[in-house]
């Protein structure tokens, strides 16, 4: 599995169980799986995409808040790495809106 963040990074080596709020991320170590913190951001997981080896989508979602951190486990014969994220509540999509068209007013 992997996952197309909303800037067009891919991020490889998901297991089973990712979804789009939930991001298993695995390697050898717990340094490799830990990777994916190195890339995934507040601005790169505003929607998410996840797709099956073959390359068919299983998963989307927009609107989505990144969680501070991630969790470790060892999965036995590698290592994991879960970054959650969360749907944006109702008032934060109306906020985003609101600046959204405040920028155009004030540049308009």
């Amino acid at each position: 599995m992997y996952v197309i963040l909303n800037d067009g990074t891919r991020i490889n080596n998901c297991v089973p169980g990712t979804t789009s709020d939930c991001i298993i991320h695995s390697g050898e170590t717990y340094a490799a799986a830990a990777e994916i913190m190195d890339v995934i951001t507040s601005e790169n997981a505003i929607s998410v995409r996840v797709y099956e080896d073959n390359n068919t989508e299983s998963a989307y979602s927009g609107n989505l808040v990144l969680l501070p951190g991630g969790t470790m486990a060892d999965a036995g014969e590698y290592k994991t790495c879960t970054v959650s994220l969360r749907h944006k509540t109702d008032i934060e999509i109306m906020k985003d809106e609101i600046a959204e068209l405040q920028d155009v007013v004030i540049d308009g």
